[in-house]
């Protein structure tokens, strides 16, 4: 290959490379790629930022001449008429002895009179320990906690006592204690001195 004919390939080489190098540069730059990041977690609750609802809310507790003696959830601002009314009074009931129109409190004891039966202490604010001023455990008043505290009186006997209760509506005499299932006169006569109607 002579000389002539060595500068002609390398003028055509060059020129390869330099139309490459010119195609290259002349190409638009790309934009680099950018990676964006969103927060795909669940936004916590908008619930907890806002106060819970307080529920105004009392406890009383009902009992005497009911049907359903017991404990009792009311609105704040309720009043005795709203307490009975729940509880159910008994036929025989002297509901006109309590003040219905009073306002209650949380915590606070209502006992139903029956008819006839003597008042020896406020039906609203009675003793917490539901005994009389003798000691004794009215049967009529009693709560299922305070009929256990009787000797051989448990749960079960306890129960049917209440039981006897609302069904007859009430107790009329001490005696009645023997038509409760499961006393019989042995237990009877452990009871007799410390209960009363």
């Amino acid at each position: 290959m002579d000389l002539q004919q060595k500068r002609i390939i390398l003028c055509m080489v060059l020129v390869i490379i330099g139309t490459v190098f010119l195609v290259q540069t002349m190409q638009p730059n790309q934009p680099e790629a950018i990676v964006v990041q969103t927060n795909t977690a669940e936004k916590p609750e908008d619930s907890f930022l806002q106060p819970e609802t307080i529920k105004n809310e009392l406890v009383v507790h009902v009992a005497g001449a009911v049907q359903n003696p017991g404990v009792y959830t009311l609105q704040d601002g309720s009043r005795v008429e709203d307490a009975i009314t729940r509880a159910q009074l008994l036929p025989q009931s002297d509901a006109d002895a309590l003040n219905r129109a009073a306002l209650l409190s949380d915590g606070q004891k209502i006992v139903v009179p029956f008819a006839g039966e003597a008042q020896t202490s406020n039906p609203l604010t009675e003793s917490e320990t539901g005994t009389m001023p003798n000691d004794k455990v009215n049967l009529n008043h009693a709560t299922l906690a305070q009929l256990m505290t009787l000797p051989g009186i448990g749960e079960v006997k306890a129960q049917a006592i209440m039981q006897y209760r609302q069904e007859h509506n009430g107790f009329q005499t001490i005696d009645q204690l023997l038509q409760v299932n499961g006393i019989g006169s042995a237990i009877y006569s452990q009871i007799a001195d410390l209960v009363c109607v």
